[in-house]
């Protein structure tokens, strides 16, 4: 069966790589994609590997990547139009692969529409299915998809309540990257934190608070895109009087102005729909600890490097564990500590696998015993770890996955 997935890797990842290998400019298609696949950068080659001994024949693109789906087109006479050079090349792509199966790893980039499109041009598509892992901009995406797949049993919930197919797949380690790491050197750092925080999406406010926390008293080093966010004198400006007015409008509010007078000033009404003031995107109490983000195999590196690492899931996935950190973190041996989840339990056995808080005052009383206790630390990091490479490894969620396709394409044959 062939597989075509789309993916949509970080574009400062891409800089990151490009930086490191400017030869890449000049080099083949075939020779990029082995560079990209040495760096491990957007796990390209993972779920192609993880697939193929079950039957599979898997074509990966990086979709939103100019440099290599530009080399493609040109080492195959592909013309397109420079506007639209992203879905030009990539229908082009999957018409010539002919897939039976289009997988979409980040379905907020492409219309249902244009997915429908390419769905009615390419006969030999059987099954059309997406990825959501967090919040989705509106809900007519889902309807160009025959399922959905999320590592976030909320999302399965939401989704399965609207009346969409979804399905639950957790995220995985591939142990392969343990070969390509230095494992022989100590850690370096004493704690750390790899992922984003903005206060502002109303998806980080339990992460920004717990690091703020743990700022106050423990050295973290933050390798966050973050990093690159400036306020400036005009955004400061913009955001204060923004604040103003919110706080103008829960006054109004207060005193029982009706909602539909309220509507009529477009400005209030906006501002009456947030739950918190606008604040600065980036905690100023945390980016004297924050660092250019980390990706790829130097990502995983910096994880190995760090006695302990924190873990702290987006609001959305609020009674759930469900984030790629936990397999991460625990699959290059180091000890996690994550926020305590109703379901963490099914994954690992707290404070022996991964040590859980469920407060920041908790987590930061945590952090302290576990740089205080390198034997305990490192005993929980090894169980982790056996646990991540037993139950948990890519090779098993392929399993997985190829169970649910055959589910639904059985489903489908007997619908015809």
């Amino acid at each position: 069966m062939k597989l075509f997935k789309i993916a949509i890797p970080f574009w400062q990842h891409w800089l990151q790589l490009y930086a490191e290998h400017p030869e890449l400019n000049a080099q083949t298609w075939t020779e990029q994609q082995a560079t990209i696949n040495h760096n491990w950068f957007g796990f390209p080659h993972a779920w192609k590997d993880a697939l193929e001994p079950l039957g599979y024949e898997v074509f990966e693109v990086l979709a939103n990547v100019d440099l290599v789906q530009k080399t493609w087109a040109a080492e195959r006479g592909f013309a397109y139009d420079e506007t639209a050079w992203k879905y030009d090349i990539l229908k082009g792509q999957i018409l010539d692969f002919q897939p039976d199966v289009l997988f979409v790893a980040d379905m907020f980039q492409f219309s249902p529409e244009w997915i429908q499109a390419v769905r009615e041009s390419c006969p030999s598509i059987r099954l059309v299915m997406g990825w959501c892992g967090g919040p989705w901009p509106n809900d007519t995406l889902f309807n160009a998809y025959d399922f959905t797949l999320s590592c976030v049993p909320e999302i399965v919930d939401i989704l399965s309540g609207q009346g969409h197919r979804t399905f639950h797949l957790n995220h995985s380690f591939d142990p392969r990257i343990l070969d390509r790491l230095n494992i022989i050197q100590p850690p370096t750092i004493d704690f750390s934190f790899i992922g984003n925080i903005n206060r502002n999406n109303q998806f980080h406010v339990a992460r920004d608070a717990t690091l703020e926390q743990l700022v106050s008293e423990v050295k973290v080093e933050i390798f966050s895109l973050a990093f690159y966010t400036n306020d400036s004198l005009r955004t400061n400006v913009r955001r204060l009087a923004k604040a103003q007015v919110f706080g103008l409008a829960q006054q109004l509010k207060g005193v029982g102005l009706p909602g539909s007078w309220l509507d009529r000033l477009p400005v209030l009404s906006s501002a009456a729909s947030l739950s918190t003031p606008p604040r600065r995107a980036v905690n100023p109490r945390l980016k004297p600890f924050m660092q250019p983000p980390r990706f790829g195999i130097p990502m995983f590196q910096a994880l190995r490097d760090s006695k302990a690492t924190f873990n702290s899931h987006i609001d959305l996935s609020a009674n759930s564990a469900s984030n790629m950190r936990l397999f991460e973190a625990t699959g290059v041996g180091t000890c996690l500590v994550t926020d305590h989840k109703a379901n963490l339990h099914e994954l690992f056995e707290p404070d022996r696998e991964v040590l859980t808080y469920s407060s920041p005052d908790e987590c930061l009383e945590k952090v302290k015993w576990v740089l205080a206790n390198p034997q305990k630390r490192d005993e929980i990091a090894q169980a982790g770890q056996a646990r991540t490479l037993k139950e948990h490894a890519l090779p098993l969620r392929a399993i997985q996955l190829d169970e649910i396709l055959q589910h639904e394409l059985q489903r489908l044959t007997a619908l015809v």
